[in-house]
């Protein structure tokens, strides 16, 4: 968790997350076009237990869904311990892909189209 933590480009108070989510939104937006947030919660006693199995499929698919497979232009609102941080998708996934032992395209196979497997 720390490694995805230390990944943050930014982070903030989580009681101002939503003046510091649109920020980050609008200034990725003024670079890259479109900027979406992608809010998950990581308050739990197993964060990464819960991030691979309940947050990945569902951000595999979100991204397929939005047009950006690799997740460019979307960036993970992380909350943990009173702070969000904020994570560029691609950044996260190549966490994700390293501590799974799997490749980007695998888990996009296996998520990307449904959630039936979740």
């Amino acid at each position: 968790m720390r490694r995805l933590l230390g990944a943050a480009f930014a982070s903030g108070d989580a009681r101002d997350a939503g003046a510091l989510i649109m920020a980050q939104r609008d200034f990725i937006a003024e670079r890259a076009g479109a900027a979406w947030s992608y809010e998950v919660d990581l308050s739990g006693e197993a964060p990464v237990q819960h991030l691979l199995s309940y947050v990945l499929p569902r951000l595999v698919y979100f991204l397929k869904s939005r047009g950006t497979a690799a997740g460019q232009g979307v960036f993970l609102s992380l909350f943990r311990d009173g702070r969000v941080h904020f994570v560029s998708a691609p950044d996260a996934l190549a966490l994700v892909c390293e501590w799974t032992g799997e490749t980007l395209s695998a888990l996009q196979a296996r998520y990307g189209d449904d959630l039936a497997g979740t």
